[in-house]
């Protein structure tokens, strides 16, 4: 059986998603981690027992993995676009 584990905005930095869900939702989610194995980062919001609101972009205080991170944001120019789209 398939669970509902992450609700995820990607987005081009940390900080515009973070402004993003503030402005939507009037929700401070605070920082999570820097996941240095995706150099990637995030805030994290527990929803319930086992369900986040995870906000998570390319870290650039990291390097990257040698590997595809996830939810293509390998592909700046492409989450950028879809961002700006809505």
């Amino acid at each position: 059986m398939l669970t509902l584990d992450h609700l995820t905005v990607v987005a081009p930095t940390l900080a515009e998603g973070v402004a993003h869900v503030r402005a939507c939702l009037d929700l401070d989610v605070p920082f999570g981690q820097r996941h240095d194995y995706m150099g990637t980062h995030n805030h994290l919001l527990q929803l319930g027992d086992m369900t986040y609101l995870e906000i998570v972009a390319l870290d650039p205080g990291s390097e990257g993995p040698g590997r595809a991170r996830w939810f293509g944001l390998d592909n700046q120019n492409a989450v950028k676009a879809d961002w700006d789209a809505g």
